[in-house]
């Protein structure tokens, strides 16, 4: 691997280029499979009933990923600015919607990435060693009553 070494002028700030091929590729594989593939499988597997069409169902997930990774390659490569999608975005549709994506990136999907990682290694941790659960009464105490449906929070599924 090579070392990259910039000399900036004093007073100047510019973020330089240091991933390289090997960082790069683990990056999008871990980005791509993420920790999905531990908890996704068995709830399709029981709604599909059929091997072969759980493998169809993920190449297919897979060509269009793929898709979708050398769509961002391509307008990487034609906008080399750094702050990804959201330079892309600026770039391509304007201001407002990369402003748009930048909140909805903070708000809604780097937050729910993060939940779903939480869950699927809370769950992984929980089975190496169980913790202990809550009683029905305390589960009970804490309920939220919706006009469409009734929440536990402190359930254990």
């Amino acid at each position: 691997m090579q070392s990259h070494r910039v000399n900036n002028p004093p007073g100047t700030n510019t973020l330089t280029p240091r991933l390289g091929l090997a960082t790069t590729i683990a990056i999008v594989v871990g980005g791509m499979i993420g920790s999905g593939i531990f908890r996704n499988p068995a709830a399709m597997g029981e709604v599909l009933q059929s091997p072969l069409l759980l493998i169809g169902v993920w190449v297919v997930a897979g060509v269009v990923t793929l898709f979708g990774a050398l769509t961002n390659a391509e307008i990487a490569g034609m906008i080399p600015a750094t702050g990804g999608q959201y330079q892309y975005f600026r770039v391509i549709y304007g201001e407002f919607i990369a402003f748009l994506y930048g909140w909805a990136l903070f708000i809604v999907i780097q937050t729910g990435s993060i939940a779903s990682i939480t869950f699927v290694f809370s769950e992984s941790f929980n089975a190496l060693f169980p913790l202990p659960t809550l009683s029905p009464d305390v589960v009970q105490a804490w309920k939220f009553t919706l006009p469409f449906a009734t929440i536990y929070p402190l359930e254990n599924q």
